[in-house]
């Protein structure tokens, strides 16, 4: 089974985005590895999927290399006695490569979004696609994007303060 979404911004391609792992129950913490699975006639499924794009290879280790220099030089500052119980900030040429690649995969701009859910079986006897629009105003762009404001901290990245929760938006049935 293929289960992935498909969003476009004002009628064009921004990103396709496969089902890669969900909660086996609600109030679960960590999610499982999203693999292909059979029902029955009748039968349902209803779990929250994470749909994502895993990074590329060499994108992967750009992102690992970055974190493990941000996080040491962290670190570092928080074993310093004046900085027990504080947040610090790493140093400011550490962080540039989080914004960039922030910047290069951010596809939340503002506009008029069109999200198909599309499930491909296995047997190819059912396909299932529904469809779906919602809008996102400038103000949601900019919240999103202000969690690279906290990237200095490794916030996002290291750890998760919890304060940058996204946004809400209604979601139709188109």
């Amino acid at each position: 089974m293929l289960l992935l979404i498909a969003i476009k911004r004002d009628g064009k391609d921004v990103a396709t985005l496969p089902a890669q792992n969900y909660y086996q129950n609600p109030g679960d913490k960590t999610t499982l590895l999203f693999t292909g699975f059979s029902l029955k006639p009748k039968e349902d499924w209803a779990h929250i999927v994470c749909f994502l794009n895993y990074f590329q290879r060499a994108d992967e280790k750009k992102y690992r290399s970055a974190e493990a220099s941000l996080k040491a030089d962290i670190l570092s500052k928080l074993n310093l006695p004046e900085n027990k119980d504080k947040i610090v900030e790493a140093d400011a040429k550490l962080v540039p490569p989080f914004v960039d690649m922030f910047n290069q995969y951010f596809v939340w701009q503002p506009g008029e979004y069109e999200l198909t859910i599309s499930v491909d079986t296995s047997n190819k006897t059912s396909f299932l696609e529904s469809h779906y629009r919602f809008t996102l105003y400038e103000s949601d762009s900019n919240e999103l994007m202000k969690a690279k404001d906290d990237f200095k901290t490794g916030d996002g990245i290291n750890w998760d303060s919890g304060k940058h929760l996204g946004v809400i938006v209604p979601i139709v049935k188109a």
